[in-house]
């Protein structure tokens, strides 16, 4: 009898066999049994062959590059972007450069006195358009050192009449002149440039490591900076005579805590703990050094009464 095709019903497997009996499966190792009346094995189905893929347009290319694939796109203009020609903000908002808000010093002076969160979340915490963010900061910062310098001759603060009518009760002899005051004036507006950079970084230093003590420096020292920098835009304020120097500070440290939070992604709570840590120091150490020279002058200073030995 001739050869027979059939298929094992354990894997599917082709199996030649002969008259009826059992066999095993050469694939799967299973045996079963072959009988002549059993039903023709299924034939297969055809297969049929799968229709043409059609071809796969071009990776678009960086628009404002033209060297890289582009992978992100532009919220306000649709620009198609690269990874490293785009300006991603604190919120994971993409812009390109022309759009970014850190491009457009006039939005960034009004965002930050009428909505400062939205405006640090817009920034990028890299170091994209880092000269823009130092150049606010120093340019500010001057403003503030020569408008408060002025003022200071024109209309003298309370603090600055009460200091010197304190020093000319205990000195009589010492005139109450302005010529002193002039020449100050004068040095300070000259030396703003410098003391006002100094400032920046200085202050930028050490916000930045009370920040990484609480665990908050995320984004790095630069991101710092940029936040140092742009809050110090709240200098204008201090062309309100009197209360413009209380009010800078005030919307200064807003601006620091809003500031600290987006770019470096943490809680408002956290960044304001990281600018209070070094006020709660400085008040510690001064704190200290008076009770130290407190009892060191109780020590030798004779008590009432007695004689100094």
């Amino acid at each position: 009898m001739a050869d027979l095709i059939t298929r094992c019903p354990h894997c599917g497997q082709k199996v030649r066999v002969g008259d009826e009996g059992l066999y095993r499966c050469p694939s799967c190792r299973n045996t079963f049994r072959f009988r002549l009346d059993a039903p023709a094995p299924a034939a297969e189905p055809p297969v049929e062959p799968s229709p043409p893929q059609p071809p796969q347009p071009p990776a678009p290319m960086c628009e404002r590059c033209n060297q890289r694939v582009a992978s992100l796109l532009c919220r306000d203009c649709g620009q198609f972007l690269c990874a490293e020609c785009a300006v991603t903000g604190a919120q994971g908002e993409v812009h390109c450069a022309e759009h970014a808000i850190e491009a457009h010093p006039g939005r960034i002076l009004r965002g930050m006195l009428r909505h400062p969160a939205d405006t640090f979340g817009a920034m990028s915490p890299s170091g994209r358009f880092f000269l823009t963010a130092f150049l606010t900061g120093a340019i500010a910062g001057v403003a503030a050192v020569v408008i408060t310098s002025l003022y200071e001759l024109v209309l003298p603060s309370p603090m600055t009449l009460l200091t010197q009518k304190l020093v000319h009760d205990f000195i009589p002899s010492l005139p109450m002149d302005t010529s002193a005051n002039t020449l100050g004036v004068i040095m300070a507006i000259v030396m703003s440039p410098f003391s006002a950079v100094a400032a920046l970084f200085f202050t930028a230093l050490v916000l930045h490591v009370c920040h990484l003590i609480v665990g908050s420096g995320k984004s790095g020292l630069v991101a710092t900076i940029k936040v140092v920098c742009y809050a110090e835009v709240a200098a204008v304020l201090n062309v309100l005579p009197y209360i413009g120097q209380v009010m800078f500070f005030v919307v200064q440290f807003v601006l620091l805590v809003i500031g600290g939070a987006k770019l470096h992604r943490v809680t408002y709570a956290r960044s304001t703990i990281a600018l209070l840590l070094p006020l709660v120091v400085i008040t510690l150490l001064i704190t200290v050094a008076i009770l130290l020279i407190g009892a060191f002058f109780g020590q030798i200073l004779p008590s009432p009464g007695g004689k100094l030995i």
